[in-house]
């Protein structure tokens, strides 16, 4: 899709609520996040939801999936992310990328489009060797739940 989200007739209301979807067993078994409580929020153009760590301390990963009426182009565009970097997800189309401000290192995004948009994983981490390793597999089973 290539239409802008000023343009998306898709309602925010209507986005993928991914805590429904996500099975916590693989949210917790195969990423360490807590299931507990995902902190979730809906925002003009988006539903976001994060998962933290069950590590206390140091060792932590964070877990963020969005889902926009981005576009995947209109992402793409976006002033506040760059180094974007083409990747596959799910056999799928899709780019890694960072914040402006961020490193890799610290929070490594992925994203790919949708019927409705976009979505994008945000993978945060303080063992920094290992994050957008991390931020891919969890891509990948972010994918397997997410419409399409």
């Amino acid at each position: 899709m290539t239409v802008p989200a000023s343009a998306n007739p898709y309602p925010v209301d209507k986005l993928w609520r991914m805590q429904n979807t996500l099975p916590k067993s693989r949210l917790s078994d195969e990423f360490g996040l807590s299931t507990l409580q995902p902190q979730c929020s809906a925002l003009a153009n988006a539903y976001l939801c994060s998962w933290s760590s069950k590590a206390q301390g140091t060792s932590g990963f964070g877990g963020l999936v969005t889902a926009s009426t981005w576009s995947f182009d209109e992402l793409k565009t976006r002033p506040n992310f760059s180094d974007f970097v083409p990747v596959t997800v799910g056999g799928q189309e899709g780019v890694r990328f960072r914040a402006n401000g961020d490193s890799l290192d610290e929070l490594c995004q992925i994203a790919w489009g949708t019927s409705f948009g976009v979505v994008w994983v945000s993978s945060t981490s303080v063992k920094a060797a290992d994050n957008c390793t991390r931020a891919a597999r969890f891509a990948e089973m972010v994918h397997e739940y997410a419409p399409k």
